[in-house]
């Protein structure tokens, strides 16, 4: 006998080992006492030995044990007479027992832990489809959908491997095996080979009821938690069309500005730094509006803009502003714009103002016999308004040369109120020599 196939403890026991030898007839009545159950009682078990008594027209004592790598049984009844060839149906009993003892109390063995850490290993060999998802719209409106994938057409060498498993698809037109899930088909997921924890939990989701788009939940649980699980865009006929990639890094707004020989085009783009690209906004739809989820080509991807404002962006991607009100553009919406987004392009000149100090100034105007006075600081020829809660960054033009300045402020200035009018009584009356800035009991005293 190979040594690999001796037998060295109890642990490995099943009961074919004593039942291969015995007569058809004395199998079936040796499961007839097992049935009966009361018949065997275990006295007591280790790895080498099994001892019972088995009640027939006496009770007989039955030996279960292992001897020169193989099992064998000893019965003390008038059939058996202690002879371990000899099979009667006390040994059958007793066999049968102890295989059904052993599965639901096993005897601690080094060879049956080592057997379950490796079976447990290989146990995804036997699971016979993958998860893939196809991402189709439906009357308007997005959803996504499950279908599974028969494993047999994927190579083993590449179950690991997400991006090969789509080249497969795609190059072996598997579209034809597809199958959509059923309603049971959710709660199996010992069948799909490519599912971690929290993709076990996602099919959990659509088998109870739910999904994205038609069937209810968000997108952006779907994107948390499918990992890098095949996903296509499609449709019912052809589910896996395209390949899609999710890309976790959030993207931004971006505009560009180039002028003309009548007007300023600004061009509003979409940036995805992982993907290193600028995208134009009308290749780019939306699969989810709050959060705002896109899609453009194979790219899923986040943006932290409100759907409205980015349906209006993308409706107006490119704004003109003719050179007539090119001034008013300058002043009063590029700097906030610039603060807020980056802007780029051929008609803009960006510079970094250099300064050795920040100056308080108080700026005065009279309109209507009323004072208004305003905080302003100084960061070398340009001016800042004060704030309570300043942005780090501020953008000036310098109105003569057309260079937009980018400086960093002096968060450390606190304001506590900026601006305040005082009523003139007389358009003679001197202006008062001190003024108070005040918020609550707070005071900044200014001295002119």
């Amino acid at each position: 006998m190979n040594y690999f196939d001796k037998c060295v403890s109890l642990a490995q026991f099943k009961a074919r080992f004593i039942l291969d030898f015995a007569e058809n007839e004395i199998v079936k009545r040796g499961k007839g006492y097992y049935n009966a159950w009361s018949r065997c009682r275990l006295q007591n078990l280790s790895s080498e030995i099994a001892r019972y008594t088995v009640r027939g027209t006496h009770d007989y004592k039955v030996k279960i044990f292992v001897e020169d790598g193989e099992f064998v049984a000893d019965c003390d009844c008038p059939y058996s007479d202690n002879i371990t060839e000899i099979i009667c149906k006390h040994k059958v009993a007793a066999a049968l027992h102890l295989e059904n003892h052993l599965r639901y109390n096993p005897i601690p063995d080094w060879r049956n832990t080592l057997e379950t850490v490796l079976n447990n290993k290989t146990k995804k060999a036997s699971a016979n489809n993958f998860l893939v998802f196809s991402l189709q719209a439906e009357n308007s409106r997005w959803s996504v959908i499950p279908y599974q994938l028969p494993v047999r057409y994927f190579p083993v060498e590449i179950w690991e491997n997400p991006e090969q498993i789509k080249k497969i698809i795609l190059d072996e037109n598997l579209t034809q095996f597809a199958k959509k899930l059923k309603s049971q088909d959710y709660w199996n997921d010992k069948d799909f080979l490519n599912l971690e924890i929290k993709q076990k939990s996602l099919l959990k989701l659509f088998g109870g009821g739910y999904g994205f788009g038609a069937y209810g939940f968000s997108f952006e649980a779907f994107v948390g938690l499918v990992g890098d699980l095949p996903f296509f865009r499609g449709s019912a006929v052809n589910p896996f069309k395209t390949p899609l990639k999710i890309h976790y890094e959030t993207g931004r707004v971006e505009f560009d500005l180039q002028r003309t020989e009548n007007e300023l085009v600004l061009r509003s783009l979409v940036v995805l730094d992982e993907a290193e690209e600028r995208i134009q906004l009308k290749n780019v739809e939306i699969l989810n509006q709050n959060p705002l989820w896109l899609l453009a080509g194979q790219k899923v991807f986040h943006l932290p803009e409100s759907a409205y404002v980015f349906e209006r962006l993308k409706a107006n991607a490119n704004l003109k502003v003719p050179l007539a009100e090119e001034i008013f553009f300058w002043e009063k919406f590029l700097p906030n714009l610039a603060e807020n987004y980056q802007v780029s392009g051929e008609a803009i000149n960006w510079q970094d103002l250099a300064y050795e100090q920040v100056v308080p100034r108080l700026n005065l105007q009279e309109k209507d016999k009323v004072l208004q006075i305003e905080l302003r600081f100084g960061y070398g020829h340009l001016e800042v308004a004060g704030e309570k809660t300043p942005s780090p960054e501020a953008i000036r033009r310098d109105a003569e040369s057309g260079i937009l300045y980018r400086f960093n402020r002096d968060l450390n200035l606190k304001i506590i109120f900026g601006k305040c009018s005082v009523k003139l009584i007389s358009a003679r009356k001197k202006l008062p020599t001190r003024i108070f800035f005040c918020c609550g009991r707070k005071f900044i005293r200014s001295i002119f």
